[in-house]
Parts: C-alpha cells; structure tokens; sequence
C-alpha cells in the first residue's frame, strides 16, 4: 500500500532526526559533578537517548498525523470514489504503523531507559567509590600498609583502568613492596581469623560410624581433642538405640578424662601451659561460646605452629561467623552503598508491627546480594495497641539469606512456610579481629515501670543473642528498597511485583496498583490516540497536487510539542479514571480499565472508517 509505505519514510526520517537533535543535546547537557572522565561520552550519550525514549510517544503521534496529511492528500481521488470499501482497508495500514511504533515506545521506555537510568546511578556511584578508593590507596601508602592500598587500588582499577592515577599508583606501590621496611613489616603482620571454610562434614557427618572411626583413630594416636571431638558428634547424630551411640560416649568421656587429667610427666613447663591453654579453648567451643575460643586459639597460632590450634581455630572463626561479623568489614561501608534510606514495616499475627528503617545497604563483593552491610539500622516493635514494646539501633549489621528451615522456629511466626529459601538473618554484634573486648552492640530501648531505659540487652531477646529474623523473603528488601523513591521509577517486573504485597510492608497498595496499570495501560492510549491522529490526517490532508512548502518542515516540531502536551492531558484523563475504578474496586481496577479503554479503541476505529470527504 502507498501510503502505508509513505507513512512509514516519513516516521522513519522524523525519528532519525528527532534522534541526533536530542544527542547533540545530550552533549551539551550537564553532567554530575563526581563523574569520572572515562565516563563523561558515556553520560552524555545515555543522556540524549533517555531524552529521545521520552519523545518517542510526541513523535509517533506526530508522525502519523503529519504523515498521513501528506499520503492522503496524494491519494484523494481514489477515496473520494470509493469511501466505504477503501477506509476498512486504510485502517488495517494504520493499525500496522501503530503497533510498530508503539514496540518501539515499549522497548524503550519499559526496557532500555530503565537499564540507561540505572548505567548512569552506577557511574555516579563508581565514580564516587574510586574517588574514595584513590583516597584510601594513598592513604594506606603514607602509613605504609601497602597491603590494604593494593586492595583499595584493585577495585578502583576494576572500576576505571583509563584514570591517570591508576599506573604511578601501582608503580609506587611497587616500589615500596620491595623496601626492607615493607619485608620486616609483612613478616611481623598478626594472624587474622581463616575464611571459614571448614566442610560441612564436620558440622553434619556423612554418617555416625565415619566420625566414630575417626574418632577412635584419634584416640589412639593420642590426638585427644580431635578424639572427642568426633566422637561427641557421633554421639549427638546417633540414635539413641543405635549401640554406636553408647561407645561414642564411652569414648568421648575417656578422651574429656585424659583431657582434664594428662599425663605430664614428660611435659615440660611450656607444654604444660600450652596444653592448658588449648584445653580451655577447646572447653570454650564444646560449650558454644566461641567468641571467647576465636580468641584464644587466634592468640596461640601468633607463636606454635600445631594442628590443634589451626583446627580449632578454624571451627571457632566458621562457628563465630554465624552469629557475629567483624568490625573492619564495615571499613570505608559508606562509599560503596547501592541502596538508602529503606523504611517498611511488618504485621504480627497478634496485631502487633515491626518498624525497620535502614540508612543504606552496601552488598558483599564476594557474596552479592546474599549477604549485605547495613548501616544505622533502626528497628522498632509496638505492642497491638501500636505502643512501644522495645526499639533497637545499631551502626552496622550484617545481614544473610538464610533458609528458614536452618532458623531456630522460635524465632519465625507459625505461618512462616518453612520451604522459604531466604529469611534476612541480621547479626547485629561486631567484634575486633584482634582485640578482645572492642565490640559494637545494639542498643535497645524499652519500658520498666513506666520508664524508658537503653540497654545493650533486651530481657526477653536474650536467648537468641544478637541476632534478628525479619519474616519476610530476603529478595523483597530489594523490592522494597526500589519503592521508596516511588512507582514511577520501578521496573514494570518489579512493580508488578511489589504490587501485590506492597500493603503487607505498610505501602499504599492503591497507590502501586494505580500505577501498575497507568504503565500497562498507557501502549492502549498511545493506540487510540494513532487513531485518532490518523484520522485528523484524513480531516486536514493537503489539497490534491499541491506543491511541497519548506514551511511544512518547520512545522513538524511544532506537531511534536503539541502532540506532548496533548498525550500529557490524555495521560491526565486516564489517571483520574484509573484513580476511580481503583478506589471503587481494586481487585477489578487492572480489567475494568483495559475494558474501557478497549471500548474506546473500538470507536476510534469505527471513527476512523467513517470517514468520507
């Protein structure tokens, strides 16, 4: 079909040229002022086609009103004569136009500019987090802890490797790890907790007659801790009519026995205090206090090289981790944080609310989003009367997925599913690496006899030590996360999810399932409006031989603002509908809407094939 060819070129051509105005303005736009040099082309080239996806709609309307002016002018004759059997055939052309356009309008804003919004806060950021590496990097060089500054220029180099600073900083750096000072310095550097990579195997046996073998060859070799230590575990996962159960025990008791009463005659004075020394850490982990272990085993490794203290050292640090983190794991935490200001709140079964308020969330690099630092954490519980039943704040947490069945059922609601993956786990105490005694701990509040008294203890919170559960999937913090700055700038996926549970974390669910369907529903509006521009095109076409005029060009633009403001009222009309129908009935808001505006494509199209000169 001519026209359907004429219209499409002259779309085409619009959006082309729509397309370089708006990148020539993307280069002459401002750019943030952190942003790094390597990325100021980028910005300005995610500036301008954000500017363009947000012209697209103008464009469209505009293109097809201006274009089909110009086809059916050339075309007049012919529709003249045969009004009734051609216009059926016109619309099927505009119908085709339409939706090609409106693929493009979706892709666009519903696709790319989301990737292009969050590419440009993640070079506003990284800018920001290499500034502060570089800081670090030369601040580590000054004290000489070339260590910690190759760290620090690592990840600014992942971040941009075509800064200035990168190579003197490594070449500096170089030189300084060759200095005599630096060697005597790395030899002397103190022992740090290993990664707790000790198997599982330990902690759940691939079955009770391996840990008692092993156990019994521990025994005999006269490896006492590791003989009981087995042992006490084949014991805990026998049954207790399993007769492997009974001679763990027995063999567990006469390795505790030999244990608390050695045979030292050989024992000089060292060994003797050296043997007490690891019986008291050993003693500290049986009785799970392994805080008081990690220490005491990580003070040994400084000065004896012995494979008792290296084991123990590392059951103590993987079992302190699961209920504390360290303190320089929230080093410099600020700078690299993806996410602020996170605020929800959950409902109890009894009526009762738990408050949360997070000031920002910086995620492991190692881990990911499975394990996130929180910073100034707030969390508040009120009573079913919404009084005050105890608050706490912490500086930092450390927060981890976690299954819920791997959670202590005291600690979850009885409507927790226990098939749920991952349930935020917040360790709230952080101790020194090295120095015992330096430790940050929450602080609760709470009433005792009418009096608000803070405390680094909450009585009835004592048994579960400082740790939190949050009742909820770990992946909605993220949802949640993305809602505060409003619906407008989720994801659709995203939106469509939080949704449906926005009520649940104290959001308005009429305010998130409006928008939900403003976005679905805005390609039906942008249809209806083709329609109706296509048939404006049929009511102002140029007259039949009509010369083509230069003005005619400069009047496109002109179309295009016009064709913005009138999609803004549109938009405007549609909002109060959609405003209604969810207030009325917010379950039947999503069809109700697409019905009406169903109806209304229909009669722009019997609008359209109505026509006649």
């Amino acid at each position: 079909m001519t026209e359907v060819r004429s219209v499409s070129i002259f779309v085409t051509i619009q959006y082309i040229a729509a397309f370089a105005v708006c990148l020539v303005f993307g280069f002459f736009s401002p750019v943030a002022p952190e942003l790094l040099d390597s990325f100021i082309t980028k910005w300005k080239v995610y500036t301008g086609l954000l500017l363009f996806i947000s012209v697209m709609p103008a464009l469209q309307i505009s293109g097809i009103l201006a274009g089909y002016s110009w086809a059916f002018g050339r075309t007049q004759k012919a529709v003249s004569a045969h009004w009734r059997p051609v216009f059926p055939v016109y619309i099927r052309g505009v119908i085709k136009i339409t939706l090609i356009c409106l693929t493009l309008v979706i892709i666009g804003t519903e696709l790319a500019a989301p990737m292009l919004r969050i590419s440009k806060n993640r070079m506003t950021s990284s800018s920001r987090e290499y500034t502060e590496c570089i800081r670090l990097t030369r601040e580590y060089i000054d004290t000489g802890d070339v260590s910690m500054a190759v760290i620090y220029l690592e990840r600014a180099k992942l971040i941009s490797l075509e800064e200035p600073e990168i190579a003197p900083l490594f070449a500096e750096l170089e030189y300084a790890y060759l200095q005599p000072s630096f060697i005597s310095k790395k030899d002397e550097s103190p022992v740090s907790a290993p990664s707790p990579t000790v198997t599982e195997a330990e902690e759940i046996p691939p079955s009770v007659d391996d840990m008692y073998d092993r156990a019994l060859r521990a025994f005999n070799e006269g490896r006492y801790f590791d003989a009981h230590y087995y042992a006490a575990i084949a014991a805990e996962f026998a049954d207790p009519r399993n007769p492997r159960n009974r001679q763990a025990l027995e063999l567990a008791s006469k390795a505790w026995n030999i244990l608390n009463d050695p045979v030292i005659s050989d024992m000089d004075g060292e060994s003797m205090a050296l043997f007490a020394r690891k019986r008291e850490g050993y003693r500290a982990i049986t009785n799970g206090e392994y805080l008081e272990a990690y220490y005491i085993f990580r003070d040994l490794s400084r000065d004896y090289s012995d494979p008792d203290i290296t084991r123990y050292f590392e059951i103590a640090s993987k079992n302190l981790v699961k209920t504390h983190f360290f303190i320089d794991e929230t080093y410099n935490i600020e700078a690299f944080e993806a996410k602020h200001n996170i605020y929800f709140s959950l409902p109890r079964p009894d009526g009762s609310h738990d408050i949360v308020y997070i000031e920002g969330i910086a995620y492991s690099g190692e881990l990911g989003e499975a394990v996130q630092y929180l910073r100034n954490f707030y969390f508040t519980r009120t009573d079913p009367q919404d009084k005050l039943e105890y608050s706490l704040h912490v500086p930092f947490a450390k927060m981890i997925a976690t299954p819920a069945s791997a959670i202590d059922p005291d600690m979850l609601l009885d409507s927790t599913p226990a098939a749920l993956n991952g349930v935020p786990k917040l360790l709230l105490h952080a101790v020194d690496r090295e120095e015992q005694g330096t430790e940050i701990l929450p602080v609760y509040s709470y009433y005792v006899d009418g009096e608000l008294v803070s405390s680094n203890t909450y009585p009835p919170a004592e048994s579960y030590g400082d740790i939190l559960v949050l009742v909820m999937p770990f992946d909605d913090i993220n949802l949640i996360a993305e809602a505060v700055y409003g619906p407008e700038s989720m994801s659709i996926t995203s939106l469509w999810k939080f949704s449906r549970k926005a009520a649940d974390y104290g959001y308005s669910a009429e305010l998130y399932h409006a928008s939900l369907i403003r976005r679905i529903s805005f390609p039906l509006l942008l249809f209806i409006l083709s329609i109706l521009s296509a048939t404006g095109g049929w009511n102002y076409r140029f007259k039949s031989g009509a010369h083509f005029r230069f003005l005619w060009i400069l009047l496109i633009p002109l179309f295009t603002v016009i064709a913005y403001f009138v999609i803004l009222f549109a938009k405007y009309i549609l909002d109060l509908i959609i405003l209604t129908v969810t207030a009325a009935a917010l379950s039947f808001a999503l069809p109700v809407t697409i019905t009406i505006l169903v109806i209304l494509c229909f009669f722009a199209a019997m609008l359209f094939v109505s026509r006649r000169e």
